[in-house]
């Protein structure tokens, strides 16, 4: 339960984070998704600033206000959400200054560390020991692609064996958490989207986008992404906190650009660990994500920093990478090569690892504490660290 002080802040921030968006979308006409990806709550309930000078006075009082609130994780996260909030007003002030470093590190309160050759090196071995152990043999290119043929969701069944998938993660979700779940989502298929998928909680839909190649395993992975028990679960849980009191307004906004997104990212790709539901299929699975998020990371550093054509990172990428196609490419360069969004695969590559393993080490299900403050707030890497929540059910 959150202090009567901490959630009349949040409130305050969550009017503040409107208003940027406000600002944001006036002189960002071709971005479509904005600063406020999605409002649960009363989107009138809004700070207008009259410019940049404004919003920027307000988070700059907001962060100095953070210091005093009785929580020490609401202190850190506070100061970090402000921070993110003052680094999107210089960005907008002066782009051609605000390079991906930058972004990275004032967006989401993260190091700006592409993923390292020799991590890189590792997880190519530790997948290629994860294909023999499931007995695909050859080199990791030949093993890999066996892997992938033998795994495939044909593009006309991926609607029914989404809704199947999403049948036995809700299934699985009651068993190990003690909490009321969202309600059961519709699925559509879409063509060429700039994402793999994506949770339109407003609307109650899943997006999948069908031109990659999808494997089960990866298609189970999305699942429990986007519905439970992830994004969906979490906003449902937020939207609770707020209405029976401890939550504030502010969990209501899904925002990008921002310290929370490694963690909310994080959680939501961390789903098989939390439920238990992983077969040596998805242990193959999440070592290719996270080896292709990687490779992600270098050709965002070289889209945004060193001046790669998108030709030349599509042909970094297209060397490299081991499932998905050419659809997964060029989904994966729409995503990281639009205007202000390089920054934000890293909220994937840094938050799937800070949740992965802690959550393993629990095992399946934990605590309600551990539930209140995983779901029930938002963090950022720093106010995660700082908070004791690692206890089992």
């Amino acid at each position: 339960m959150l202090s009567e002080s901490t959630i009349t802040y949040g409130n305050e921030i969550g009017r503040a984070y409107r208003g940027l968006d406000r600002l944001y979308r006036h002189s960002n006409t071709d971005d479509p998704w904005g600063i406020v990806v999605l409002d649960l709550g009363d989107s009138s309930d809004v700070c207008e600033f009259g410019g940049l000078r404004e919003a920027h006075s307000a988070f700059s009082d907001l962060r100095r206000r953070a210091s005093s609130l009785p929580e020490p994780d609401r202190r850190i996260y506070y100061a970090d959400l402000t921070t993110s909030a003052l680094t999107l007003v210089e960005w907008l002030r002066d782009e051609a200054a605000t390079g991906l470093v930058r972004q990275i590190s004032g967006f989401l309160r993260a190091e700006a560390v592409e993923a390292p050759q020799r991590e890189l090196s590792h997880l190519e071995a530790a997948l290629h020991d994860s294909l023999m152990a499931e007995g695909f043999h050859g080199d990791l290119r030949t093993a890999v692609t066996a892997w992938e043929g033998q795994h495939r969701v044909e593009p006309d069944d991926l609607h029914d064996e989404t809704v199947a998938l999403i049948d036995e993660a809700t299934e699985r979700t009651s068993r190990v958490l003690t909490t009321e779940l969202p309600p059961k989502p519709a699925i559509e298929i879409l063509d060429d989207a700039p994402f793999n998928a994506r949770c339109d909680y407003a609307r109650n839909v899943i997006e999948i986008n069908r031109s990659p190649t999808i494997s089960r395993p990866y298609l189970k992975r999305l699942v429990m992404h986007e519905v439970v028990p992830g994004h969906c679960l979490q906003f449902h849980t937020r939207a609770r906190a707020y209405e029976e009191g401890w939550g504030g307004a502010d969990a209501l906004l899904s925002t990008v650009k921002c310290a929370a997104s490694p963690t909310f990212e994080g959680l939501a790709d961390s789903g098989g660990w939390l439920l238990g539901w992983t077969g040596p299929e998805d242990v193959t699975a999440s070592l290719i994500y996270r080896y292709q998020t990687g490779l992600c990371t270098v050709a965002a550093r070289g889209l945004h920093s060193e001046g790669w054509t998108r030709e030349r990172a599509h042909e970094y990428l297209a060397e490299r990478i081991l499932v998905g196609g050419s659809g997964w490419i060029s989904h994966r360069l729409a995503y990281i090569g639009a205007r202000g969004r390089g920054a934000h695969i890293w909220s994937y590559w840094l938050g799937e690892s800070c949740l992965r393993h802690a959550l393993r080490d629990i095992g399946p299900g934990f605590s309600d504490a551990t539930f209140g403050t995983l779901y029930g707030r938002l963090h950022s890497l720093a106010s995660l660290d700082a908070t004791d929540w690692r206890h089992r059910a």
